[in-house]
């Protein structure tokens, strides 16, 4: 699993494959914005299918975290994309409109 982190950067108890606590090889190492990015959209959909919230990111959100990653040199960017991507493509099949996988 890939670590979710809260807007404020705190763990919510998941790790990652490799074991670090925030996916980085040096676990203090702040995270970029791309990786923020991709927590609080992870977040966001979360909240999303637990029902507290009512609207989750469109296909413009997910977009700009994926061309986000895209441009980072982190080992596990290519796997948060996919993540986020299979998340896009499950809305997308429960009939969620405005994402596109």
């Amino acid at each position: 699993d890939v670590l979710k982190n809260d807007v404020n950067g705190n763990s919510n108890g998941n790790s990652n494959s490799n074991g670090n606590s925030n996916g980085n090889e040096n676990e203090n190492a702040p995270l970029s914005a791309a990786e923020k990015a991709f927590e609080i959209v992870l977040n966001v959909i979360d909240y999303y299918e637990n029902g507290s919230i009512k609207e989750h990111p469109d296909t413009i959100t997910c977009n700009m975290v994926l061309s986000a990653l895209a441009k980072e040199y982190s080992e596990d960017a290519a796997e948060k994309a996919m993540v986020l991507l299979q998340h896009m493509e499950d809305m997308s099949n429960a009939g969620e409109t405005s994402v596109k996988a």
